[in-house]
């Protein structure tokens, strides 16, 4: 009832317009963090364009102080985007500590401004992959992924709801389309590095989210277009086997959330 009673005194607002386009101008500027020098000789800042839901993480070496910022946005690296945390952006970095070496780098996450958080843990240098068994011991993880040729990358795993496939994505920088290659596995076969995963999306242009499964079929929510897909595992051939199942709507409406 409020909802509807708001949308009709906001759609026929005086000068919706222009207030609309004011009030986007206050939150749509560029921001960032005062530099911080760690234990493995980076220098952390955190930075938002002005489009992003939450700041993200990015370190330069020390030495290169005159490069954290530049004309076309963050130098340096891009270490931690907390927009990758959760497919809504609700979800936010709410501390992170370096270890005295250098070598790890534990950080905190929490969800729609809650008081909960969960923390993980993460090596400074080189991303890996692995999978945990609970009650055993972190030392007895199997490693699962790594690429030596991009230790920058940012890495995320996601199962079907059934538990048989994973989707592994690698994102490479803050964009707020949120880019990635995405591969998939079947895990009904051995879990480690000897996985054949299978190549679902091959460019930087879009990202995507497991919403379910269905034997073979996988159903994904993507924005390369903005629309709900089906992968069929069993006919491993993404350009060719990428079924549409909900279109883009034509009339979509943007939006604005508030918290």
């Amino acid at each position: 009832m409020f909802s509807a009673l708001h949308r009709l005194n906001a759609d026929g607002l005086f000068g919706r317009e222009v207030w609309l386009e004011t009030l986007k101008q206050s939150w749509n500027y560029k921001r960032f963090t005062a530099p911080r020098r760690k234990s493995d000789d980076h220098i952390y800042f955190e930075y938002n364009d002005g489009l992003q839901s939450q700041l993200s993480l990015h370190r330069v070496k020390v030495g290169n102080e005159d490069t954290i910022l530049t004309e076309s946005g963050p130098g340096g690296e891009l270490f931690f985007d907390s927009n990758m945390i959760s497919l809504d952006g609700n979800a936010s970095l709410t501390g992170f500590i370096m270890s005295p070496c250098g070598k790890y780098w534990a950080y905190g996450a929490s969800e729609h401004d809650s008081d909960w958080m969960k923390i993980y843990v993460r090596e400074t240098s080189s991303p890996h992959v692995h999978y945990h068994r609970l009650g055993e011991k972190q030392e007895n993880d199997t490693l699962v992924h790594k690429n030596s040729g991009h230790p920058f990358w940012l890495w995320s795993l996601q199962t079907t709801p059934s538990g048989r496939y994973a989707l592994l994505a690698a994102s490479r920088d803050a964009s707020h389309t949120h880019c990635q290659l995405v591969k998939m596995a079947d895990l009904h076969n051995d879990i480690g590095t000897s996985m054949k995963w299978i190549n679902l999306h091959d460019s930087w242009e879009a990202r995507f989210s497991i919403i379910g499964d269905d034997d073979s079929k996988i159903f994904f929510m993507t924005n390369l277009n903005y629309k709900v897909a089906i992968f069929d595992a069993c006919h491993p051939s993404p350009k060719a086997n990428l079924i549409t199942l909900v279109a883009e709507d034509p009339k979509r409406q943007p939006s604005v959330n508030t918290s």
